[in-house]
């Protein structure tokens, strides 16, 4: 299969813009939760580091020993879940906590003031252990005498969770941990700056969150990628299918099957394409026949004269005492012949399109072909009239040589085809929108069986058959009435023939 054909490159196209569209959104999305988880860790910090503060300005001031004030950091450390250092205002180290996974977690032994602390079991990375101490610190409740420790000593499995810190289960093996750095002065009771806390490598819970998300998204691209790529195998092979079988169908035209029609029914413009596809090959047949019946019917039409020119001819060339009577029979094929030949280049002409259209009056027209053909209805004793049923010009618009022509031929075949004592008769009828020209005779008619073929060319009726003519006058007629947007009716019977032709009226002023 061609990797240039619609077939392929529809479905990949579409695999593509799916797979665009999967990455745009997932890098947006991915970095709009990184963004607020980032704010979530930086805000946790900075709250969490504000909430201590009042608390290690108290043992800052209370001057207790490092031991504790590193005990009371590492409890605090182990809440929050992060790294806790105490700078002086010199950036000196005070205490560190070190970082989560390097310390026991385990803590107890608190005092009533929240201070001393001593690590029972070292915590594991996995799960940690510790005791839980309860303390009495609110003095209000104790006497400064009777103030004692109130330690409950309780070995408990703990975790850290998406939600925070847990208690039992399986918590999350390898915690990451956050770059954030959060900075703040402790101030005492006096208003001076004590030293720095610095709260750092707080849990980044919402890594795991990203990385999950990250993973799903992966595969529903993947999944968004073949059914994308999918949907567009399926498109191109409704979109494919139906031009297929109009190359198929062009194929067959072009090795001389002019009856072969496109089937295609898909309710789109794929379904006009064929339509108009169709049309257009029945007129190539139409024209086709029509074009190799011409060319039979004109050899048909051709080959009597040339016969009988060549016939008497050969009898002219023996010297007969019948010598001018052969050149004579010559002379009228020759000009047979000639007039054949000249009303197929006219036929050609007006079908070809070759018009110089102008305004011009068919009431005008009609005089002068009444004008022309009045002799010759005379001496054949016709009674030939002209009846103007409009007082008003019927003015149309088109080639003027051309309907005079048609207008003649009309007329020609009514004198024709009318006996000597017989009428032809020419009238012109003026309405809102068209005039209509009707060209009566009281001649032999059309046989019914003829009337079908009646326009076409070298047709001659079964009853005209003794009356000279090429069969083509009907014909260039019918093609420059069609050039006029003009339309002609025929009734005919054994009384005569009635021939109507309605010309659209030139409205303008």
């Amino acid at each position: 299969m061609m990797t240039s054909s619609i077939r392929v490159r529809l479905p990949v196209s579409y695999a593509l813009i799916a797979l665009l569209t999967a990455g745009v959104l997932g890098a947006i999305l991915l970095l709009s939760l990184e963004n607020f988880y980032t704010l979530q860790e930086r805000t946790y910090l900075e709250t969490s580091a504000s909430l201590m503060s009042p608390g290690i300005a108290k043992v800052l001031e209370a001057e207790e020993p490092p031991q504790r004030l590193h005990s009371y950091l590492q409890n605090l450390s182990f809440l929050i879940q992060a790294r806790i250092r105490l700078l002086d205002p010199q950036d000196n180290v005070l205490a560190d906590t070190g970082s989560l996974q390097s310390q026991p977690f385990i803590y107890t032994n608190l005092t009533p003031y929240g201070m001393g602390a001593e690590v029972l079991h070292e915590g594991r990375s996995d799960r940690y252990l510790f005791n839980v101490a309860i303390n009495v610190i609110d003095s209000a409740l104790l006497e400064p005498d009777s103030k004692e420790n109130l330690v409950c000593l309780s070995p408990l499995p703990t975790e850290n969770t998406l939600f925070g810190y847990g208690i039992g289960g399986t918590g999350i093996q390898s915690p990451q941990h956050t770059d954030q750095v959060t900075r703040i002065p402790i101030i005492g009771s006096t208003d001076q700056i004590l030293g720095v806390l610095e709260v750092s490598e707080g849990l980044a819970l919402g890594r795991s969150i990203i990385k999950n998300v990250a993973r799903g998204w992966m595969i529903a691209g993947a999944v968004s990628v073949i059914v994308a790529g999918l949907a567009g195998w399926f498109v191109s092979r409704r979109l494919v299918d139906p031009l297929t079988d109009l190359t198929e169908v062009t194929h067959k035209m072009a090795t001389g099957d002019l009856s072969a029609r496109a089937k295609i029914e898909t309710r789109d413009e794929l379904e006009l394409l064929g339509r108009s596809f169709n049309t257009m090959a029945a007129q190539v047949e139409n024209i086709v026949s029509t074009l190799r019946r011409f060319i039979a019917d004109a050899a048909h039409e051709l080959h009597t004269p040339i016969t009988t020119l060549g016939v008497n001819l050969e009898l002219a060339s023996e010297k007969d005492q019948n010598l001018p009577r052969y050149i004579a029979n010559a002379q009228d094929q020759t000009a047979r012949l000639q007039a054949l030949v000249d009303s197929m280049l006219d036929l050609s002409r007006i079908e070809a399109g070759s018009q110089k259209r102008v305004r011009f009056s068919l009431s005008q027209l009609l005089k002068e072909v009444e004008e022309k053909f009045t002799n010759q209805a005379q001496q054949k004793g016709i009674a030939f009239d002209l009846e103007l049923l409009s007082s008003s010009e019927c003015n149309i618009c088109g080639d003027l040589n051309q309907v005079h022509r048609a207008v003649e031929n009309l007329v020609d075949n009514a004198l024709k085809f009318t006996p000597d004592g017989g009428k032809v008769s020419l009238q012109l009828e003026k309405h809102e929108h068209s005039c209509h020209l009707i060209v009566q005779d009281s001649g032999i008619g059309i046989l019914p069986e003829d009337m079908p073929e009646l326009f076409q060319r070298f047709h001659r009726g079964r009853n005209a058959t003794a009356y000279p003519g090429s069969g083509l006058g009907l014909a260039i007629v019918k093609a420059i009435m069609d050039q006029h947007e003009a339309q002609i009716q025929v009734a005919s019977d054994s009384g005569g023939t009635r021939v109507t032709v309605t010309f659209p009226l030139d409205l303008r002023p």
